[in-house]
């Protein structure tokens, strides 16, 4: 598998001992960042590495803990879901300041700090189209509204594109039903409707979405098998096919996780598409040079 958002980056491996991690957010999410910095005209951090940062060093003199600290993020980054992984139970209880000597810190609190800027915190994959709109705002030249122009007609691009290879690989599904889960909506998670035949409301808001508990826990063996090999197969065509030159196209991640998750895909039909699509995509020169 290919992709690699945040807690994708550890679906279904086997986490050795003694190794403890948290990620900004679950399988199927994509993290925000924020603080857009004018004079250097990005953005220097995303949501989840500033909240993290800012309660560790205003709480590591306090004998705070991981599970604190995982805590700390959950309720305040309601834009994605955190998750952790490997040796919870033993490194969980630990304190921070028993891993990381920090100085004392007047750091502001998170809600009082600059995390968000007037627009809000923004979308990894929709960063590219964000600072496009810092810089026309900030100078208003021609050559900066047609770089503007230029990823508004990206993004148009690739959600037809996106759209195309839905539809060939599972007609009569769109790319809204294929968003991401999230907090505000449980009942838009397909994963979450198979947990609520077996388990209790709360135990299923509990599993943070990670897909791989909901696959090993509520798909059969062979439906998972046939799962991983459609998103293998699909998920490496269109990076193979389209590239990774736009932030953007990442966007195609979730959308082919969930479309495989959901069964019943003509792997053949979305690969002969996602050819034709990208092929198009990259004939369109966006990234040429002048």
């Amino acid at each position: 598998m290919l992709m690699l958002h945040s807690g994708s980056i550890f679906y279904k491996m086997k986490i050795p001992p003694n190794v403890y991690i948290v990620t900004a957010c679950g399988v199927t999410e994509v993290t925000y960042s924020c603080k857009y910095d004018k004079g250097l005209k990005n953005y220097p951090c995303d949501l989840f590495s500033h909240a993290w940062i800012t309660d560790m060093e205003q709480n590591n003199k306090h004998g705070h803990t991981f599970n604190q600290e995982f805590e700390f993020i959950q309720q305040n980054i309601i834009f994605c879901n955190a998750c952790q992984y490997g040796d919870k139970n033993k490194y969980g209880p630990s304190t921070i300041n028993s891993f990381f000597l920090l100085p004392d810190s007047n750091v502001s609190s998170l809600a009082n700090s600059a995390v968000f800027d007037k627009n809000g915190p923004v979308l990894q994959t929709d960063v590219p189209l964000s600072l496009a709109q810092h810089l026309y705002e900030d100078d208003p030249t021609e050559e900066n509204r047609k770089n503007l122009q230029k990823e508004l007609t990206i993004r148009k691009v690739v959600d037809t594109m996106n759209s195309r290879i839905i539809e060939a690989a599972k007609p009569g599904i769109s790319l809204d039903v294929l968003g991401s889960c999230t907090q505000c909506d449980y009942n838009s998670c397909p994963c979450y409707k198979d947990c609520l035949k077996h388990q209790t409301k709360s135990f299923c808001q509990s599993l943070c979405y990670k897909i791989d508990k909901c696959v090993s826990e509520f798909l059969p063996a062979e439906a998972e098998a046939v799962f991983d090999k459609c998103l293998d197969i699909l998920d490496e065509e269109y990076i193979n096919a389209c590239g990774t030159e736009h932030l953007y196209l990442r966007k195609a991640d979730v959308l082919l996780y969930n479309l495989c998750r959901r069964g019943g895909v003509n792997v053949q039909a979305a690969v002969n598409e996602i050819r034709k699509q990208c092929s198009m995509f990259k004939n369109a020169n966006f990234f040429s040079k002048k």
